[in-house]
């Protein structure tokens, strides 16, 4: 993935999580819902939910039933970043 898509690439995935805000997805998930539009791996997906988690705009929800796979959900602030298109 070029370096300039990296941006995008966040924008896109706060945006698609802002918009379903009761929705906790995979990385797995979210990877598969972009990869032919951003030319992107798991490992670029994951960079960019590591990116917006440091800002709060997304938090990591534990598998309830003790999976190991983590999911992603819109915080307050991401949804706030999203709304006023930051």
């Amino acid at each position: 993935m070029d370096d300039a898509d990296k941006p995008t690439l966040r924008r896109t995935l706060r945006a698609h999580l802002a918009e379903r805000p009761s929705v906790a997805l995979s990385t797995g998930t979210l990877h598969r819902r972009f990869e032919k539009e951003f030319d992107c791996t798991a490992g670029d997906v994951a960079d960019a939910l590591k990116f917006l988690l440091s800002l709060g705009q997304v938090k990591e929800i534990q598998d309830p039933m003790g999976g190991r796979e983590l999911s992603y959900q819109a915080t307050a602030a991401g949804i706030l970043a999203h709304e006023r298109g930051e």
